[in-house]
């Protein structure tokens, strides 16, 4: 089958699921979105990729694209090309200085990860889709980011379907508004726990006294 070129869209966390999903949802044709439950790590990238936040330090994948620039080579595009079991698969397309293209296995959070970091395109198998792929019929969808907390438990491929019938019932149940005092503080929490395992002890001073001043309001 072909390949569809899809777009990040947000990441959110579900009922019944552990972990975040990443949402990728397809141009044009049925706006179909394929959804993903990826670990903490890649997760926590991914959230600064949307947010346009880098982190101070280079992290595995800033390296690794460091090295392929340093190697004057290219990533091209990534595909997500299967679905097996509960297991997504994705493939790197890179461009050697030869001319050369190498197509690469790897995981497809890796993959997302790095093809926001280079600006390349991302696709999804038709089958993939069909299989795996959930029908918007809220445009609330959009505005389902919440930010990662790269200290969670990683997620041990959850059943796609399972997944999708989170998605499922997230989009026809929830629409978007103020988070109520609760949520916000659950969130800042993640965000500070977050902080604290990247190090980052600026940052987690910061949330810290904006979780501070939620408690006391």
């Amino acid at each position: 089958m072909g390949l569809i070129r899809v777009n990040v869209i947000g990441l959110a966390e579900l009922p019944q699921q552990e972990g975040r999903t990443v949402f990728l949802r397809e141009e044009g044709g049925e706006g179909r979105i394929l959804p993903m439950v990826v670990g903490p790590a890649e997760a926590y990238a991914i959230g600064l990729e949307l947010a346009g936040e880098p982190f101070q330090r280079p992290l595995s994948h800033d390296l690794l694209m460091s090295i392929t620039k340093a190697f004057k080579s290219s990533l091209e595009k990534i595909a997500i090309v299967r679905l097996k079991g509960n297991t997504f698969y994705a493939e790197l397309s890179l461009r050697t200085p030869d001319k050369n293209l190498h197509v690469i296995d790897a995981r497809p959070s890796d993959s997302i990860v790095l093809a926001l970091k280079a600006g390349v395109d991302i696709f999804v198998d038709e089958g993939v889709m069909e299989q795996a792929g959930v029908q918007q019929e809220r445009p609330a969808v959009d505005a389902i980011i919440f930010p990662p907390a790269a200290s969670d438990a990683a997620p041990i491929d959850p059943d796609p379907n399972e997944v999708r019938k989170a998605v499922e019932s997230l989009t026809s149940s929830v629409s978007p508004g103020p988070q109520s005092q609760g949520n916000q503080a659950d969130m800042l929490r993640r965000e500070m726990e977050s902080a604290v395992a990247a190090e980052d002890f600026e940052r987690a001073a910061q949330v810290r006294d904006q979780l501070r001043a939620l408690e006391q309001s």
